[in-house]
């Protein structure tokens, strides 16, 4: 029988333990990368909801006919806060006048 280097041996199973300690590395980090921009992209499609809800409900307020549900879809959070600004200060011209 041949003698086995058990050195040898051990020192192989760790360096393939190293490298595989460093792939599941690489593997969380990009997971956690994308779970980060899932959530940020999340985040910043319900503000965009949320400003367009209350463009909606404002503008119906302030009394603008048509306003359907797909209302502001196309326009940008800037856009919808000044259709906001817009309705809300036609809103208070009413009320105070």
């Amino acid at each position: 029988m041949a003698d086995i280097d058990w050195n040898a041996e051990f020192a192989e199973l760790a360096a393939d333990r190293l490298e595989a300690e460093k792939a599941t590395a690489l593997t969380m980090q990009r997971r956690n990368s994308i779970e980060r921009e899932h959530h940020e992209r999340g985040r910043k499609l319900s503000e965009h909801e949320r400003l367009r809800q209350a463009a909606i409900r404002l503008c119906r307020k302030a009394g603008v006919k048509g306003m359907g549900q797909d209302s502001f879809t196309e326009h940008t959070k800037n856009q919808l806060l000044n259709v906001i600004r817009e309705a809300e200060a036609v809103i208070s011209r009413t009320e105070r006048g």
